[in-house]
């Protein structure tokens, strides 16, 4: 038992030793590769098929890990990769919107044509369609509800750090009125 005790005594005593040096690495290590980034780009332009690689490298990987070194610029990242969450919701719930209206439009005017020739299966059929496409129209809008959630958590990180918004009734139904300084 002695033994062991030694050995590891001597393991935590060579830790000791290296922990500033390891601290040091894990310190200048994001810093180097931002360099390396920066210089895989600068070499990648004259090269269109590898430049997105390196730009996408360096944004994804190497800016992330140098600013997460800075907390405020952590932050300000979380703050702007939400956005981008927010952002990219938006899009998808716009492009899916269009493509159901798309959809609705076409089955309205497939109705007209099948109330024309008095087809009564085909009216049912496509009246049907139009049903469930609207029930989806529906459901999409439940993605409303992550828009609050986001922004719920935006305001919460910038209170952290900030007094704003200072728009805020404290019921946390959605609807803010100004409390403005006098």
């Amino acid at each position: 038992m002695e033994n062991s005790k030694n050995i590891f005594d001597a393991i935590i005593s060579l830790l000791d030793h290296f922990l500033p040096f390891l601290m040091l690495y894990k310190f200048f290590l994001p810093i180097l590769n931002l360099i390396i980034c920066i210089i895989e780009v600068i070499c990648a332009l004259t090269n269109p098929f590898k430049l997105p690689g390196a730009v996408k490298r360096l944004f994804r990987k190497c800016i992330p890990a140098f600013l997460n070194l800075f907390p405020l610029f952590a932050l300000i990242i979380m703050l702007i990769a939400l956005l981008m969450l927010l952002l990219a919701l938006i899009e998808y719930l716009i492009s899916q919107i269009l493509k159901i209206i798309a959809l609705l439009l076409k089955n309205i005017i497939a109705l007209y044509n099948a109330f024309s020739n008095h087809n009564t299966n085909s009216i049912l059929a496509i009246a049907k369609k139009i049903g469930i496409t609207l029930c989806i129209f529906q459901n999409l809008f439940v993605l409303l509800a992550i828009f609050n959630i986001i922004m719920d958590v935006i305001r919460d990180i910038l209170s952290l750090s900030f007094s704003i918004p200072p728009c805020d009734d404290g019921s946390g139904s959605g609807l803010a009125r100004c409390h403005c300084p006098k």
